[in-house]
């Protein structure tokens, strides 16, 4: 039987975390099982949720690219990718005992403003999806740019809560896991979201370039 992320963690509990992370980092968040399910999301832009994922054929290749992780990406692991649409998504597997449930998504961003080649690009997809052009290219306009080098130092927390997240389920799913077990899970992401919500916070003090913080 598959496994259920509400199964192993409190969803409510990542919730804040995504949205704490989301708000300092302006990068979108989400967790999608391989069934295309989406189980927590923040920080997705209009562009997204307005056109790309309004349209039937065009979420269809959104789903597509979600549950897919790109060749060469293990459990761990995260690399940016442009997404079928055209902006900048990463992933990694999020896997439970050697079987991959779901993944971390994060992207919905840009690392440099589009370009004109970009923009006609945009015109033709807002054409091909039925798209209101004016209201597609608004929605682009407030797609955030952000430095690629300040991306790829929040890599590594992605993919250390993903297989935080991964242990949280293998932990779950052993024989002997009980009533206590299950609470046991819950108490500790809320002590890791505690944890990571200051991580954040240590990460967007040093970007705003003030002295490094005191980890404690």
């Amino acid at each position: 039987m598959p496994i259920r992320l509400d199964e192993i963690l409190s969803v409510d509990r990542l919730q804040t975390l995504f949205d704490t992370f989301s708000s300092a980092t302006k990068m979108g968040l989400a967790i999608v099982s391989l069934d295309g399910k989406i189980w927590v999301r923040s920080g997705w832009q209009e562009i997204c949720t307005r056109f790309h994922r309004r349209n039937p054929e065009s979420e269809r290749v959104c789903i597509q690219s979600n549950t897919r992780c790109p060749q060469g990406v293990s459990t761990g692991t995260m690399a940016t990718r442009p997404c079928p649409h055209g902006l900048i998504n990463a992933a990694t597997p999020i896997v439970v005992h050697d079987v991959h449930i779901a993944n971390l998504l994060t992207g919905q961003f840009f690392f440099t403003p589009p370009d004109e080649k970009a923009l006609e690009r945009f015109k033709t997809q807002a054409l091909k999806w039925g798209f209101d052009e004016d209201a597609y290219l608004e929605a682009l306009s407030a797609v955030p740019v952000l430095p690629e080098k300040q991306v790829h130092l929040f890599l590594p927390y992605l993919e250390q809560l993903a297989e935080m997240i991964a242990g949280m389920g293998a932990s779950h799913q052993k024989p002997e896991a009980s009533g206590a077990a299950s609470l046991d899970t819950h108490v500790g992401l809320k002590g890791q979201t505690g944890w990571r919500r200051s991580t954040t916070g240590h990460y967007v003090q040093i970007l705003e370039g003030n002295p490094l913080p005191a980890f404690v």
